[in-house]
């Protein structure tokens, strides 16, 4: 049996690679670095938070233009866009975030993006918030 590609558990919120550098503060309003899932076709976000009554909104955003030189560098930043996502049979653009502590699991079945990236939107309240993703081929 082949080997399945995958990508190992990997942090997008706190990340020091997103500009600017972010540290999980649910203060402000927090953008993940992108994340190239072009090699894989499923892949899940594990969403935490605890805090103050943190309140807002998060948002997973693909891109197909978004690309990195040879060295790593950012090419082109791409145009972002919120992804539908079906959960438990219903499209979810927005990801409401409430309460003291939480946690959220989205389950991506299958994309053909190139990339991904997760934006939450800060209403009111403090905390600290985590994203953890996993992807793998089918």
């Amino acid at each position: 049996m082949a080997d399945r590609l995958f990508i190992k558990p990997t942090f997008l919120i706190p990340s020091p690679a997103a500009s600017p550098a972010n540290t999980g503060s649910m203060g402000a309003n927090i953008t993940s670095a992108p994340f190239v899932i072009q090699l894989v076709s499923m892949f899940s976000l594990e969403v935490t938070w605890a805090g103050t009554s943190p309140v807002g909104v998060l948002n997973v955003q693909a891109s197909n233009s978004y690309s990195l030189d040879a060295v790593g560098n950012v090419k082109n930043a791409g145009i972002w866009t919120n992804m539908t996502v079906n959960v438990g049979g219903s499209p979810v653009v927005d990801f409401a975030i409430s309460g003291a502590s939480g946690s959220i699991f989205i389950d991506i079945g299958q994309t053909s993006a190139y990339a991904i990236r997760c934006v939450y939107t800060r209403t009111s309240g403090t905390g600290t918030m985590s994203v953890l993703l996993v992807g793998k081929d089918t």
